[in-house]
């Protein structure tokens, strides 16, 4: 039985990988796909490193109590912590509405 489903696994495999080479994708999923290597992904990459890195810097450093007394500075920490937010929204959505593009997730609902 074992046997069985590893060789209808890599039969998907296979299917899905030749599949995928004749779809033509978005430009959207091109960019949000990890395996892509276009200069737009990687500086998408880059830009969510930045956002993630910065996101934890400022809330570590919102932590600091003498920077928590500071109205100026605890409005910059919120404002930035819900720019971040919208974000990562953005990016959630745009891949939740791409992903029907990959063959295995082709059902407008279901894929989703």
């Amino acid at each position: 039985w074992i046997r069985a489903r590893k060789a209808v696994l890599r039969s998907r495999e296979i299917m899905e990988r030749r599949m995928t080479r004749s779809i033509k994708h978005s430009w959207i999923y091109n960019v949000l796909n990890h395996r892509s290597r276009s200069p737009q992904a990687k500086s998408f990459k880059r830009l969510m490193t930045w956002v993630i890195t910065l996101d934890v810097l400022f809330f570590a450093l919102s932590t600091v109590p003498a920077f928590q007394t500071h109205p100026m500075l605890a409005s910059f920490f919120t404002l930035s912590e819900a720019v971040a937010c919208w974000i990562f929204l953005l990016e959630y959505l745009l891949r939740v509405w791409t992903c029907t593009e990959k063959p295995i997730y082709t059902h407008p609902v279901y894929g989703r």
